[in-house]
C-alpha cells in the first residue's frame, strides 16, 4: 500500500478507487476460477459466436469482465489525471 499521509483529499480518494476496482477484479476472479474462469468466459463467447455478432446479451460473464476492467480503466485516468494536476511527471 502507498502511504498517502500529507496527500491532497483528491489524490487519496482517487487513489483508493483505484485500488477499489483492482479489489472487485481479485474478487470476482476468485468467484470464477481465477483467471482461468476469464479464459474460459472469454471461449464460450467464441463457441456462441461471439466474434460474429457482438451479442453481450447472452455472455453475462463477459459482460461483468468488461465493466470491472472499464472500471479501473477509468479509476487509473482519474488517479493521473489527479496526480498531473498536482505536478507528477511520468516517464
Amino acid at each position: 500500500s502507498v502511504p498517502l499521509e500529507g496527500c491532497p483529499h483528491d489524490f487519496k480518494v482517487a487513489h483508493i478507487e483505484y485500488i477499489r476496482a483492482w479489489e472487485d477484479i481479485l474478487s470476482w476472479a476468485e468467484k470464477n476460477d481465477g483467471w482461468a474462469g476469464r479464459a474460459r468466459a472469454v471461449w464460450q463467447g467464441f463457441q456462441k459466436g461471439f466474434c460474429f455478432d457482438f451479442n453481450m446479451d447472452t455472455m453475462p460473464m463477459l459482460v461483468e469482465i468488461q465493466k470491472l476492467e472499464d472500471t479501473r480503466k477509468e479509476t487509473y485516468r482519474r488517479l493521473e489525471d489527479v496526480a498531473l494536476k498536482y505536478g507528477v511527471t511520468f516517464q
